[in-house]
């Protein structure tokens, strides 16, 4: 494995032209502007009639005709399962420990991900698709993609999109994303963690109190964070992922304390029928930005759960703004990492971090929200095109084409720094290795059992290597990587501990009907989750028959794609 660094800062000087928006404040926008771009770094943001800065003179810009914003920040995103498609979910649950035992749950998302985040080929696939789906709308910096090896060493994926939790960056505090074992003990000790990451600017991005408010064990799982009447174990670096469980003055304590949400509306309302009371949460003051979750139960992207989460506020009521729900994606994920003085907006000094929507006429925070992944023109990531239209990316070389949303667009994959095995992988290969994977589960699974299951899942076991699709294979040699996963259901158990409440466990994980039966007789052939949400016919029937989602949002979603609503 290779030391996942930043692209460098370094690199030619080019010139952006367009409508920037930078996110400064609502009404800093330029609408004919130039950014200037210096090896990964913003050295002026100006009206395009201005003199450009020195050594920029003879540089010809290029042309978006499109509007320009940060990049997108998502701090909730389990992207290692975005190649499974979205779940019709059976019922509605109360909480988070209940709908990870029904048995389709280890059938449809747990089984399925347990076999392909453990066979050799496969991570490197998932890895490149899931990356590519976070790409195409506009998403610049996500959580990241954790491996782990034989050797007990723990490491996250370097990838084309910034990674949260490893940055290898003084000027990008790094954040972590789960309690371990020990700070599960007691609120007492995760408050020494929380602190001691406070002191170095580090934050802890956690799942909190998720489920429906009027359920008191979910609620429990905030209340389990107070020490006494005046102590709780919230304090700056806590980032509290869902939240849907806090009540009334729990939104008080939080805001005081400085802590900070992460709303994830569409996976709430699917699972929950509710979501978190964001009206009170913002009526408090409190920081939030928005996640989408995972593709199993949540929005495709960022640009879909930024529709989403305008149009629950719409239908409840809620005096939310487009330049609100645009804060939540770029300013307010940035400034809740900590990051604010480097990303987030576009200014003198930031990082060059952007996405460009098409058209340059209208409300800006309106386009965005309105916003499709065929609507995304030209992401740029420290600098470096990444993906977008051919006219934007055509001098730079190795581009792989691709159409996107019915739009013809080409992706520039190539990076230093990267593991090799992923590095040489096209878009079009880890497609195929997919969609052959997971069209033959079974086969898959059985090759893994009879390596011994128990061994692979620690990366051990005696060498077996058998030949899968195209150039996939399963390996166990010691010194294998696997894809780290944190909602596993049967024999692997959870890796997410919670806080006791009163000296009881506020979660306790029960396994599914279907954890004892082996993966070869339970896995069933399944389809890979589509790159977009606009040509995802599959993704378009499961949310008409969604049970838990309101008729407002799932309308509106409708219409919002160009779709006609059910019914």
């Amino acid at each position: 494995m290779v030391d996942p660094i930043f692209d460098p800062i370094e690199g030619p000087k080019w010139v952006l032209d367009g409508r920037i928006v930078p996110m400064t404040s609502e009404h800093d926008v330029i609408d004919d502007g130039r950014i200037y771009i210096n090896g990964g770094l913003i050295e002026a943001v100006q009206p395009a009639n201005q003199q450009p800065p020195t050594a920029f003179e003879e540089i010809v810009p290029i042309r978006t005709g499109g509007t320009i914003f940060p990049g997108l920040i998502e701090l909730h995103n389990h992207l290692a399962y975005n190649a499974l498609p979205l779940w019709n979910v059976p019922k509605q649950y109360q909480n988070r420990d209940q709908w990870g035992r029904h048995p389709d749950y280890r059938k449809l998302i747990s089984g399925p991900m347990n076999v392909l985040g453990r066979t050799e080929g496969l991570i490197q696939a998932v890895v490149r698709w899931v990356e590519a789906k976070s790409l195409i709308a506009g998403t610049t910096t996500s959580q990241g993609i954790a491996l782990f090896s034989n050797a007990g060493i723990r490491k996250y994926y370097r990838g084309l999109v910034r990674n949260a939790e490893e940055t290898n960056d003084d000027t990008l505090p790094e954040a972590a994303t789960k309690i371990g074992d020990v700070d599960a003990a007691s609120a007492p000790r995760l408050l020494e963690r929380l602190e001691s990451m406070a002191a170095k600017g580090k934050k802890l991005i956690l799942h909190l109190a998720e489920g429906r408010n009027d359920d008191d064990s979910a609620n429990k799982h905030f209340l389990a964070l107070k020490i006494d009447d005046d102590t709780w174990a919230i304090n700056e670096a806590l980032v509290g992922i869902h939240c849907t469980a806090l009540r009334h003055r729990n939104f008080a304590t939080l805001r005081v304390r400085n802590g900070s949400i992460v709303w994830s509306p569409l996976s709430n309302l699917l699972l929950y029928g509710k979501t978190t009371d964001i009206e009170q949460a913002l009526a408090e003051g409190l920081r939030v930005s928005l996640g989408s979750d995972w593709s199993p139960s949540g929005s495709k992207n960022l640009l879909m759960e930024m529709k989403v989460a305008r149009l629950h506020c719409q239908s409840a009521g809620i005096p939310v703004s487009d330049y609100q729900l645009t804060e939540m994606v770029t300013t307010n994920p940035a400034d809740m990492l900590g990051w604010g003085s480097q990303v987030g907006t576009i200014e003198e000094g930031r990082r060059a971090d952007f996405m460009v929507v098409s058209g340059k006429s209208g409300d800006p925070y309106g386009r965005l929200l309105s916003a499709r992944e065929s609507s995304v023109v030209l992401v740029v990531i420290n600098g470096i095109r990444r993906y977008g239209q051919p006219r934007l990316m055509r001098e730079l070389p190795g581009l792989e084409a691709r159409t996107v949303g019915g739009s013809k667009r080409r992706f520039n994959l190539h990076q230093e720094n990267i593991e090799q095995s992923v590095a040489g992988l096209s878009l079009g290969d880890a497609e195929e290795r997919l969609r052959t994977a997971l069209a033959t589960l079974p086969d898959l699974a059985r090759a893994l059992e009879q390596g011994s299951v128990t061994a692979l899942a620690m990366g051990a076991g005696s060498h077996a290597d058998v030949q899968v699709g195209t150039g996939a294979s399963i390996s166990s040699l010691e010194g294998s990587w696997f894809l780290e996963l944190d909602h596993l259901d049967g024999p692997e158990g959870t890796q997410r501990p919670q806080l006791p409440f009163d000296g009881v466990a506020t979660g306790v994980f029960a396994p599914s009907a279907a954890a004892g039966v082996p993966l070869s007789e339970l896995l069933e052939p399944i389809e890979l989750d589509h790159l977009d949400a606009k040509t995802d016919a599959r993704l378009w029937a499961t949310l008409a028959v969604e049970q838990n989602l309101t008729p407002a949002v799932r309308d509106g979603l409708f219409s919002s794609y160009g779709r006609r609503a059910p019914g």
